[in-house]
């Protein structure tokens, strides 16, 4: 038998857990939706959390949606930063040239790169952004499920 552990956590602590509970489950279930595997159920975990935070199904909508936006939004940040690296990347190499290129130890054209990066951070996003970005609006993200857009700000 399992050993019983008690907790006393302030109110926005059992939040902060419960929050991090959500997103252990969206980014599961993605992942397993992409490998073809079959859906899981929420953790009893959750549910027995939800109880006890007194959470309604309308709060618990709320807070699962805010979760999958911020799972969005780093995903959309994470495939920026690694476009702007790719491209600064190819850059170098079509800037340089086969013979230049191969006198560059890895270090240096990790260097380069980086330095490219920075240089046109910018720029390289701009090759990726969505609607509203420039403006300085709320971009639109939409989602594999329903393809109605997610809000960020």
């Amino acid at each position: 038998m399992q050993p019983i552990v008690t907790l006393t956590l302030p109110f926005n602590e059992a939040l902060e857990l419960y929050r991090a509970m959500i997103t252990r489950y969206l980014m599961e279930e993605a992942l397993r939706r992409e490998q073809g595997l079959e859906p899981v159920d929420i953790s009893p975990f959750v549910k027995r959390l939800e109880q006890v935070l007194g959470l309604k199904n309308d709060s618990t909508l709320k807070h699962l949606d805010q979760v999958e936006s911020e799972l969005w939004q780093h995903a959309w940040l994470s495939f920026t930063d690694e476009w702007a690296w790719h491209r600064a990347g190819q850059d170098i190499k079509k800037d340089m040239g086969s013979e230049e290129l191969a006198l560059l130890s890895t270090d240096d054209l990790e260097k380069a790169t980086e330095k490219r990066y920075e240089e046109r951070f910018e720029k390289y996003l701009e090759e990726v952004q969505l609607p509203g970005h420039k403006d300085g609006q709320a971009c639109d993200f939409v989602t594999r499920d329903n393809h109605k857009p997610t809000r960020l700000k």
